[in-house]
């Protein structure tokens, strides 16, 4: 896939085009299709897609990667707090702790991007990126096995 700035799109070999309908939130036209995705900056190199049926793609940076803050992609201070997808809340408190709903644990973010949540005796991982100042959006990392809390994706606003 590849954006220009004149809001022109190539993916898989196919032109269209896009434009932004919010900060992170974008609807993508190719080959007939009109698609809701956001998408989120998850490092310099990498970009977190997550389209409206919550399929979840990472697109690599294959251009120059521009100059950036050192702590440009760093979330741990930015995931503090409480988030919604609208049917459920999670929170990340500033001391590690992990709720959503019922389900209480751990959270870190060992990587840049990367999110790791402990469960019991169960540490999934999980891919995130800031689409907007209050715009979450996470996608397992890997193969869904059993049941996750989180499920294979979410697209989260922040509870103020």
């Amino acid at each position: 896939m590849e954006l220009r700035p004149d809001g022109t799109i190539v993916r898989d070999g196919l032109e269209g085009s896009f434009r932004w309908r919010s900060p992170g939130q974008a609807i993508i036209d190719v080959a007939g299709s009109h698609e809701p995705h956001t998408l989120g900056l998850m490092t310099g190199a990498q970009l977190l897609d997550v389209d409206e049926d919550g399929r979840a793609y990472v697109w690599s940076r294959v251009s120059l990667v521009p100059a950036f803050a050192a702590g440009c992609f760093e979330l741990r201070g930015s995931l503090i707090g409480d988030w919604t997808d609208g049917q459920e809340s999670e929170s990340f408190q500033r001391d590690g702790t992990y709720v959503r709903g019922e389900t209480r644990g751990n959270w870190s973010t060992a990587d840049q991007g990367y999110l790791d949540v402990a469960i019991g005796m169960h540490v999934r991982r999980y891919r995130i990126a800031l689409a907007g100042p209050d715009l979450l959006v996470s996608a397992f990392d890997g193969e869904l096995i059993d049941e996750d809390p989180r499920g294979p994706s979410l697209i989260e606003v922040r509870i103020r």
